[in-house]
């Protein structure tokens, strides 16, 4: 895909300070907050979050784990995780305060956002990725206009959708595919189902 400007690569992160303060109910403002503390990551207003899992364990470690959002659609291949001590005495509490000690996981930013504010104005609902979804196998879900995170470390807005096929002689599986949104082409795959045994869930 060719660009002028050179598309944003992200790296992992990995933070252990001193974060701040928070509230198990306010741990996405908070990770925000901590983000956008740090220009470097490049976080910014069109990205988003929702709490996936939130827990704490028996070193009264509060952990929270979070899927992502860009423009409102779903980022598919990352996460983050927040990590914060609660105190003993506020462990019964049902919104205890916690100090954040750690951060880890990608922050997924847009690498290619003019591609993206002109699929997000006119886009062919996804036909093309369909069509080329139907050459592999059953499509078993409609596309879905999203996010991938690749191993690049660029992230693209993308058609997903779920197929599943079996061509016999232990040729079966089932996948969420990656489709490029221009082009059609296969931008990378999450099996969901390992012909060799086993079961691999979608993340």
């Amino acid at each position: 895909m060719n660009s002028s400007i050179s598309p944003s690569v992200q790296s992992p992160i990995f933070l252990n300070d001193d974060l701040g303060i928070m509230k198990k109910s306010d741990a996405i403002d908070s990770l925000k907050q901590i983000l956008k503390n740090r220009p470097a990551l490049q976080f910014n207003d069109n990205i988003d979050f929702t709490i996936e899992q939130q827990w704490i364990d028996s070193l009264n470690k509060l952990h929270t784990r979070f899927n992502q959002t860009i423009h409102q659609l779903k980022v598919y291949g990352t996460n983050m995780l927040l990590h914060a001590d609660v105190s003993p005495n506020n462990i019964q509490v049902s919104d205890p305060v916690a100090n954040i000690y750690a951060l880890n996981g990608t922050l997924a930013v847009d690498s290619y956002p003019s591609v993206t504010q002109k699929i997000l104005k006119h886009n062919d609902a996804g036909a093309d990725a369909t069509k080329a979804a139907q050459k592999i196998g059953q499509s078993t879900s409609k596309p879905e206009l999203a996010f991938i995170f690749l191993e690049s470390g660029q992230t693209k807005i993308c058609w997903r959708i779920e197929v599943s096929w079996d061509n016999g002689a232990g040729d079966f599986g089932r996948d969420d595919i990656f489709f490029d949104t221009q082009t059609a082409e296969i931008l990378t795959r999450h099996p969901k189902i390992q012909t060799s045994g086993g079961f691999i869930p979608n993340h």
